[in-house]
Parts: C-alpha cells; structure tokens; sequence
C-alpha cells in the first residue's frame, strides 16, 4: 500500500475523479444520503489517499480540513470492493501519526457516524456532542489533541 498526501493543486483530474466517484457511490449512493458532497471545501484542503501500485482510484481516502483553530478530518471512506481487510484503520492511523509530525499539539476535530463511535475512540477520540441528525443519518462530534 502506498499513501499519499496532495493539496487540490496537486491531484491530478484522474484522481479527481476517482476520489470524487468514491465519495458519490458510497456517501450518496450506498448510504442514501443527499447532501451536497461538492461543498467547496476541497479546494482547500489536504487529500490523503490509500493506492496500491498502478491503481489511479484510492482503495481508502479522507481529507484534512483548516477549521478555525483546529483541523477537522472528514470524507473517510474505504473502496466497497476493499472492505474488511482494515484499510480504514491503517488510514485514520498513517493520518494521525503524519499529522503528529507536521500539526503537533493541533486539536483533530470530526464528525462521525454514531456507528463509528468505537472505531473513533480507538485512536483517542473523544465525543463532544450527543447525537445528532446529519443528513438523515445519526453523527457525533469528537475530537483529538495531538
């Protein structure tokens, strides 16, 4: 596996598309949920994607926003095809431990799906809120001191 970390700027229109056919087909699609998954901040955000060797679209993906003092994590999602091997830890997990290096002593902000409170907390996430509606589907807000 190879990870890969590129602004906008960097990715290239073929990996544009592969990331934003992940997060349609899962986000949308799969989960039935609509919401504007072009919400304009990708722009300005930092894309980290899990490849294997001459594979254009990402097995797993998420990026890492600037939100106000802290950064927030979002659109984490692993390829349908590639479930069950633990490729969401190894991202959240490469994420974090390259963030410790290049954000120290950042607080990590994210809103997950309930569901996910667990696999979330693994790593040292904190839930901030109760449960809420995001887009029909149940969420909570946590958050990480690195």
């Amino acid at each position: 596996m190879q990870f890969t970390w590129k602004t906008f700027r960097e990715l290239s229109v073929d990996e544009v598309y592969a990331i934003l056919k992940l997060r349609f087909d899962v986000f949308i699609l799969e989960q039935r949920c609509f919401y504007p998954e072009l919400d304009g901040e990708d722009q300005t955000a930092r894309h980290l994607m899990m490849q294997t060797e001459g594979r254009m679209a990402p097995l797993a993906y998420l990026r890492v926003r600037e939100k106000d003092e802290a950064l927030s994590i979002g659109r984490v999602v692993v390829h349908p095809d590639h479930r069950g091997r633990k490729l969401g830890e190894a991202l959240m997990r490469r994420a974090l431990d390259d963030l410790a290096v290049t954000d120290s002593g950042r607080l990590i902000m994210l809103q997950a799906q309930a569901h996910l409170l667990a696999f979330y907390g693994g790593f040292g996430f904190n839930s901030t809120s109760d449960i809420y509606d995001e887009d029909g589907i149940p969420h909570i807000d946590m958050s990480l001191a690195l």
